[in-house]
């Protein structure tokens, strides 16, 4: 048998290297014309770095380079959320959503269009007039909310998918209303829905805008090959206006498709939001744990008497 020491097999590779790394998919008969059949033979194959791609790079690169340039700088939005407008595929994000309710609040002056920061917080401003308000469900789903002609506590949502409320949704109308009643009412209009999955965040605009103009979105039919193109526009512009519509649509009677009634508790006025809660003996009224202070562990696992901070105090006059 031939003895092959390291140092040899070393420079084997070395003379061969440039023909490795240019052949697409060496072959095992391509080694066997270079090495003995004993490093052929071995367990594990030779392996070679892999070459980098440039065009992934480049792409990664241009992104990066995307997310810092500046493209309206008193909208605070920059090239990739230009490029995002541009692609059919592309969703809005808050940046896209916070600069359209810009717009908006100078058409509109008054109530709603709060930053979408804020509202996902929770710590928005209550709305005791009425109001116009872009939200994010939680779920990567923008809708337009407004109070615009209801009663309160009455919400009319204007969605371009789905006819429920989540629960993240539920709680930021809740959040916007602080209303004493002990349910608030979601009415989910009949609009235009969107065809694809990713213009959710352009149609909830579209809602707002019309709105914001006194018009109704339920009665009109918007050109969504165009609502893109229409939005840069407003935004290169500073000056929001109504977007494009194919025609009048057609409308049924009954303008609300389905309508959801939402209890709120506690002193903060929320849903239950699946969180631990424990009812006052003497009003009745149930409570978040975490929004009261000092309950006993014993009150909590057990049925004992338990009083909120308002009925503690009559009780014990």
């Amino acid at each position: 048998m031939v003895s092959f020491t390291a140092s040899d097999y070393e420079c084997a590779v070395e003379n061969v290297k440039g023909i490795v790394t240019s052949s697409p998919k060496p072959t095992r008969k391509f080694y066997t014309d270079f090495f003995p059949i004993s490093l052929v033979n071995l367990p594990s194959p030779i392996q070679l770095p892999k070459q980098p791609n440039n065009q992934s790079a480049k792409k990664v690169k241009r992104k990066r380079i995307a997310s810092r340039v500046m493209w309206i700088s008193k909208l605070d939005l920059k090239k990739v959320d230009k490029e995002i407008l541009q692609s059919d595929t592309g969703w809005l994000n808050d940046s896209i959503i916070d600069a359209a309710q810009i717009l908006l609040k100078s058409v509109c002056p008054g109530n709603g269009f709060q930053p979408i920061s804020v509202s996902s917080a929770l710590v928005c401003d209550v709305q005791r007039a009425e109001f116009i308000q872009i939200l994010n469900t939680g779920t990567s789903h923008w809708v337009t909310i407004s109070t615009i002609g209801t009663d309160h506590p009455t919400v009319n949502i204007y969605d371009s998918l789905y006819s429920s409320a989540s629960d993240q949704l539920q709680e930021q109308i809740a959040s916007l209303l602080i209303t004493p009643h002990s349910f608030i009412v979601l009415n989910f209009i009949d609009v235009q829905l969107q065809s694809g999955e990713s213009d959710c965040g352009i149609f909830a605009v579209a809602y707002a805008t019309a709105l914001a103009f006194g018009q109704s979105p339920q009665h009109i039919h918007f050109d969504q090959k165009k609502m893109r193109k229409h939005l840069v526009e407003c935004f290169e512009n500073r000056k929001m206006t109504p977007f494009p519509m194919l025609r009048q649509r057609r409308m049924r009677r009954n303008v609300i498709k389905t309508r959801q009634e939402v209890a709120v508790h506690c002193s903060c006025r929320l849903p239950e939001m699946n969180k631990r809660m424990i009812e006052c003996s003497n009003c009745k009224q149930w409570f978040h744990i975490t929004c009261c202070k000092d309950v006993p562990n014993i009150a909590i696992k057990s049925r004992m008497p338990w009083f909120c901070c308002n009925c503690s105090v009559s009780v014990r006059v």
